[in-house]
């Protein structure tokens, strides 16, 4: 027995509309590089219906997307079609009910839009389907403007290369961070040396944006050179372009142009761990004398997972050195130490252990943190509304960040400075009993989430998800 649907589909030679009662109709468009997906007759949403359901946000009237992004196409069209949807009973507070809503309307269409996604691919060009596809499989990516720019298939060598290196799939989803980084550097800071790390601005993507088709050319001329911090691509750098090891998210790879290598990185472990600990040290602004950073560039494998082995044991948590979140989880502790540091990797575990257990030196690390700071400074509030969530608190004060550490008995007192202004945003969580700190980044992610000295708990856990889902929203106001 067939299933009448309540969604009608209307097919163009270029394309279909989605159509149903009581939903907003949407309209797929075929154009030689991509998907655009138009929102018809969507009503403006209520700030309350905003703030109950964030991902409203996410559906723009009109969005482009590539074209072998046919799971990302069924959930835009979903999101779209339902764009002016509430649920049932307006006083349910439950988030989790739209999310249900939303997957429950991606599945009654999803057959059918696969159906005419595969009518359409079927009249493109092969050649840009096989640079969209080598571009995705090396690092998906919600939106990469640069697929979309004509320019990009009319290069034979660079069209080549990206079919042939994972560096220059990955380049053409981060080409104007790249190129962001390039203006930054001529304009505003110094070549790093070799082996440490060049402090860039960190408004740089709205002071130095770009446009795609500039990042186009920039990438025609040589995609390499965009890598490298010194406007040449060095010996290094192409040894370590040319063997890019997969099962590293996409990211980490936009802050090479401010580290030079010293040697070649093929290894997928070796280069994760250095690229974190580039991250971790621009965002905390980290000096000099401070850094870890030849110490990564010189770990080999063998020692960084001795080193991760000692971490795990310490934190009573599994690090496995598959993971990208553990990896993670394990520079951040080591960048912690504040001392200066002249050994190997594993002697860094074992002083950064150390000095999480002093408490008289963690307490004196949180006072140099201070600098002109008072405990009446505020820190920075989220360009969101705070999590309403029940046990989680915002730290609102360096007081309150000193009060925590003291109290939780870890180096989240080393953290003001950064909280001040904006680089991280710091919570207190209790649940079931237990008691946790999480740190949020800027970019929406859940850096740390530690219980008293470092320990897991339900806490950890809770406050972990909540805020999680609530760091969504930085990515949408950003």
């Amino acid at each position: 027995m067939t299933v009448k649907s309540k969604y009608r589909f209307t097919q163009y030679p270029d394309g279909f509309k989605v159509e149903a009662p009581d939903r907003v109709p949407v309209r797929v468009t075929l154009f030689p590089t991509g998907f655009r997906i138009d929102s018809l007759e969507a009503a403006p949403r209520e700030p309350r219906q905003l703030m109950l359901f964030p991902e409203l946000q996410e559906v723009e009237p009109e969005l482009k997307l590539n074209l072998v992004q046919y799971p990302r196409l069924v959930e835009t069209v979903a999101d779209a079609s339902m764009s002016n949807w509430s649920p049932p009973k307006p006083g349910i507070p439950f988030r989790g009910v739209r999310i249900w809503a939303k997957k429950k309307t991606a599945r009654a269409l999803g057959k059918r839009i696969h159906r005419q996604w595969q009518r359409l691919v079927a009249k493109i060009d092969p050649l840009v389907w096989r640079v969209q596809k080598a571009v995705y499989a090396a690092a998906p990516c919600l939106s990469t403007p640069l697929l979309h720019v004509p320019e990009l298939y009319q290069h034979p060598y660079l069209v080549s290369d990206i079919l042939r290196y994972r560096a220059a799939a990955i380049a053409v989803n981060i080409g104007d961070t790249l190129c962001q980084w390039r203006r930054a550097r001529q304009h505003e800071a110094a070549l790093p040396q070799p082996g440490g790390l060049a402090i860039m601005p960190l408004d740089i993507e709205y002071r130095y944006s770009v446009r795609p088709e500039f990042a186009v050319q920039q990438m025609a001329a040589d995609w390499q050179r965009l890598y490298s911090s010194t406007e040449v691509a060095y010996g290094s750098l192409r040894r370590t372009l040319m063997q890019l090891p997969g099962g590293i998210s996409i990211w980490p790879h936009t802050v090479l142009p401010i580290v030079h290598l010293v040697r070649p990185m093929t290894d997928r472990l070796e280069l994760a761990t250095l690229l974190r600990a580039v991250m971790i040290q621009r965002e905390r602004l980290i000096d000099e004398g401070a850094s870890h950073l030849r110490t990564f560039h010189y770990a080999r494998r063998s020692e960084i997972r001795e080193a991760m082995d000692l971490v795990a044991a310490e934190l009573a948590m599994p690090l496995s050195h598959r993971r990208n979140d553990a990896i993670a989880t394990f520079v951040q502790f080591l960048c912690d130490y504040p001392d200066q540091h002249c050994g190997g990797l594993v002697s860094l575990a074992r002083k950064s252990i150390a000095w999480h257990r002093d408490d008289g030196q963690r307490q004196q690390a949180a006072l140099n943190a201070l600098g002109q700071l008072s405990e009446d400074t505020s820190t920075r509030l989220p360009p969101i509304p705070l999590p309403e969530e029940g046990g989680v608190r915002f730290l609102a004060s360096v007081g309150e960040i000193l009060e925590e550490g003291e109290r939780m008995k870890h180096c989240i007192g080393s953290y003001t400075e950064p909280a001040v202004h904006g680089r991280c945003y710091l919570f207190h969580v209790d649940y079931g009993g237990t008691s946790a700190t999480v740190e949020v980044g800027p970019n929406g992610r859940v850096r740390q989430s530690f219980g008293p000295r470092n320990s897991q708990n339900e806490a950890t856990s809770y406050g972990r998800q909540v805020l999680s889902r609530w760091a969504t929203g930085l990515l949408i106001s950003s």
